[in-house]
């Protein structure tokens, strides 16, 4: 074998992984003479370019690998103070927010009270089978009784009846003398 890895796979465990393909698995198993086993390699190459595969250069024992890690790292003086004038704008804007929180908060409480107002009055007036409106009303004198009643106009019901004051019975008194 070449020793040229595919990924992390030799060219024998890939026809094993890849079910051969029209190689089988057990090629590189068989004793076979090495101007063969090339034959093989070469061929199977193509055919692993022609799946998609790409070939990795070899790799080496003690090869040199790179990698990222979170690691921790002094500030300078320079990003110290860029972090802290973002800090400065940020807490700037966390104050803002809420100022326009404790405003909406403000106007949906008062919201929500007149609601909870208008459905208490509703409440009452079907617990109640009745509600209290302004009504047109006429104001009668009844002499004869020396009374006077309030007279709902919508319904002709006498709501209130009274008797006359003092100064209301004067009334007539001298407006019976100057006829």
């Amino acid at each position: 074998m070449n020793g040229r890895l595919y990924g992390k796979c030799s060219l024998k465990t890939l026809v094993a992984r890849k079910g051969g393909h029209g190689l089988s698995g057990d090629i590189f198993e068989q004793d076979r003479p090495t101007s063969n086993l090339t034959l093989l390699a070469v061929n199977l190459r193509h055919n692993l370019s022609s799946w998609g595969w790409r070939e990795l250069a070899p790799q080496k024992d003690n090869a040199m690998e790179q990698t990222t890690e979170y690691l921790k790292c002094i500030l300078t003086e320079a990003e110290i103070k860029e972090a802290g004038a973002a800090l400065a704008r940020r807490y700037s804007e966390i104050t803002n927010l809420e100022e326009q929180k404790k405003s909406v908060t403000s106007d949906f409480k008062a919201k929500i009270d007149a609601a909870t107002a208008e459905a208490s009055l509703l409440a009452r007036q079907i617990q109640n089978g009745y509600e209290f409106r302004q009504i047109d009303c006429e104001i009668q004198r009844v002499w004869e009784d020396k009374t006077v009643q309030t007279i709902r106009l919508d319904t002709g019901e006498i709501v209130k009846t009274r008797p006359m004051t003092a100064d209301e019975l004067q009334d007539r008194l001298a407006f019976n003398e100057q006829s």
